[in-house]
């Protein structure tokens, strides 16, 4: 009888062995399903920094053949000057279980050149499934040039803004001060923080800033050219001006 109870155990410990090696066989087919779906390329470096998996749109991106890097050492593709910060945060993530990290750093395509990828990796090492760092890469090459080039025409808008002679004031749609040029503050004497969000009727006399409105409104109907009204620095001091307004975007 007890011959008969173990064998029985037995039985029923390899049905779920089955049943599990099954389950795990299934997840990890959808999980492939999923990546084959996915634009970026995706990756699973194990604890010791061996790739065991690279997605095929890798070749796309950056010319590699899957097979030309699993099974080697996930670092040779990193630019040598961004190593040592791209290991200690790899090495940082394996402190605790599904904590997530993104980094931006040069990834060496087939071809000898590089690109500048964001790569956002989440700690799975203890999943049964990855059993590993699971790791998105995403080309930002283009993104970040784009962003540089927007960054130097703006730093070259506020430098022409800078330095002419009249007095600009940008607005919002009510009227407040969004940003000023420099004449503006060199010889009105407000700093920037002190006109921002508020009225730019507020350089105009006291006196006259209904009627400065009620050009301004005219200006943007175009009844009217120009205000006559003059403005005034913060000492009080008037100064003759024509005001024209535009639409800005």
């Amino acid at each position: 009888l007890q011959y008969q109870h173990i064998k029985e155990m037995n039985i029923q410990l390899e049905e779920r062995v089955r049943e599990r090696t099954a389950e795990l066989r299934e997840s990890k087919e959808k999980y492939k399903r999923m990546i084959s779906n996915i634009s970026d390329v995706i990756a699973v470096m194990d604890k010791d920094g061996t790739l065991k998996y690279k997605s095929p749109n890798i070749e796309k991106w950056f010319g590699w053949q899957p097979e030309d890097l699993v099974g080697t050492d996930g670092w040779l593709t990193v630019h040598p000057d961004d190593l040592e910060r791209i290991q200690k945060g790899f090495f940082t993530l394996l402190d605790k279980d599904n904590s997530v990290e993104t980094v931006e750093y040069r990834y060496k395509c087939k071809d000898g050149s590089y690109k500048l990828i964001a790569l956002t990796a989440v700690n799975l090492t203890n999943d049964p499934i990855i059993s590993g760092v699971l790791m998105n890469y995403r080309d930002i090459t283009e993104s970040k040039r784009a962003e540089e080039e927007i960054k130097q025409t703006r730093e070259n808008y506020e430098a022409f803004f800078n330095t002419i002679d009249e007095f600009l004031f940008i607005l919002d749609e009510q009227g407040n001060i969004i940003h000023s040029n420099t004449t503006v503050v060199d010889r009105l004497g407000y700093t920037r923080e002190e006109l921002s969000g508020k009225s730019v009727l507020m350089v105009h006399p006291p006196e006259r800033r209904e009627e400065a409105g009620r050009i301004v409104g005219e200006m943007l109907s175009g009844a009217a050219e120009f205000c006559p009204v003059p403005i005034v620095t913060k000492s009080g001091v008037q100064i003759p001006a024509e005001t024209r307004v535009s639409h800005g975007f």
